[in-house]
């Protein structure tokens, strides 16, 4: 205990560096290990399309381009600044039924996935 303290003395801006450091670096571990424990999931996995999620949710746990997910959604090829929108936001801004645009878009995913998919 007594180097840590004498550290701490002799160059508290160093131990502060490093604290932080050492701290984004848990924090980034952290978040790898949640992430591959959920996309490891096969229920993650080419799930059907819902009202909640967005087309890279869609695009990324089918294995797809988000740009190909976006043109069958009939998005403009821009990122839009903010939050992605939901399914259910798209078809709201589209005046489509929500039911209509999953239904679209799960025939679409099944048509790809009929084809094989290719591999990202």
């Amino acid at each position: 205990m007594n180097v840590l303290r004498q550290l701490w003395r002799s160059h508290p801006l160093a131990c502060i560096g490093f604290l932080a450091g050492l701290s984004l670096t848990l924090v980034f571990l952290a978040r790898l290990a949640l992430f591959t424990f959920y996309w490891a999931d096969p229920a993650h996995r080419a799930p059907r399309p819902e009202g909640w999620m967005t087309p890279g949710y869609v695009a990324h746990s089918w294995q797809l381009p988000v740009e190909e997910v976006a043109a069958q959604l009939g998005l403009t090829p821009r990122r839009p600044k903010g939050k992605p929108p939901t399914l259910s936001e798209i078809a709201r801004a589209s005046g489509e039924d929500e039911a209509a645009l999953l239904a679209r878009l799960e025939t679409w995913l099944d048509s790809r996935r009929a084809e094989g998919m290719p591999e990202r």
